[in-house]
């Protein structure tokens, strides 16, 4: 769904005054569905051995090695103006829980991500022994328009009916093919606050938990990664935020 036709549905909905605020709300975003197919060597996917510059060591975190968690060729990514890299390799590694609980979903560095330009030798690295993690799975980009999930995520939010509130849920649901998706708003399960950190900061994506990827996140709930839009805007993925929940 386009802005023009999202318009055109709040128009047409129970709380259809407030078309103007949600509109003025929306925000592009890209949802990422699992396929079927081939999982490309240099293409898009989740899961399996990603590809590395020659030479680069496997990403360490505070307790113990990485994880492999997806990796995009920005060249399919549909252009939505949006700031997103046009082109290279952007990798994700996601870390492990320590036991004492001193490194989790919440710790800086939780998340890794690196962008390798077009043109940089890339090799198939697996992963160190016994940090595999997830069924290899070939994805594809959809171009779409999101909404904020709760009240939490905007100012003055407008919906006290409960009506108002079921048909906007379906709403929001329906501007998805994929419970996975880059920008927008970040989804959740639980959580009692707007996860985003703080002024200056978006959303970057949002992973549900998946049985078949062997995503577990929290309590079966959704992975959120945040940067800062400036950080963004220069292609600067090296400090990113993260929530589950």
């Amino acid at each position: 769904m386009d802005l023009s036709l999202l318009t055109r549905v709040l128009r047409a909905s129970t709380f259809s005054k407030h078309t103007d605020f949600f509109v003025e709300c929306a925000r592009p975003c890209i949802d990422i569905e699992r396929t079927a197919n081939a999982v490309p060597l240099n293409g898009s996917r989740f899961g399996g051995a990603p590809v590395l510059p020659h030479g680069m060591q496997w990403p360490e975190s505070p307790n113990g090695p990485y994880r492999f968690l997806a990796q995009i060729d920005c060249s399919e990514l549909p252009a939505i103006g949006a700031g997103l890299p046009t082109a290279g390799i952007l990798s994700f590694f996601v870390g492990v829980d320590s036991d004492d609980g001193e490194f989790f979903w919440h710790s800086p560095g939780y998340i890794q991500a690196f962008l390798f330009p077009p043109g940089t030798p890339l090799v198939a690295v697996s992963p160190p022994a016994g940090v595999a993690f997830g069924k290899a799975c070939a994805i594809r980009f959809h171009a779409g328009v999101d909404l904020p999930f709760d009240p939490y995520q905007v100012k003055d939010w407008p919906l006290s009916d409960d009506d108002e509130r079921d048909e906007y849920e379906k709403l929001r649901a329906s501007l998805h093919v994929s419970p996975h998706y880059l920008l927008g708003y970040p989804s959740h399960n639980s959580l009692g606050y707007d996860p985003t950190p703080g002024a200056g900061w978006q959303s970057l994506l949002t992973l549900d938990s998946d049985p078949e990827l062997e995503w577990q996140w929290h309590d079966a709930d959704k992975l959120q990664v945040f940067i800062e839009t400036a950080r963004l805007g220069r292609l600067d993925f090296a400090s990113l935020a993260s929530d589950a929940g």
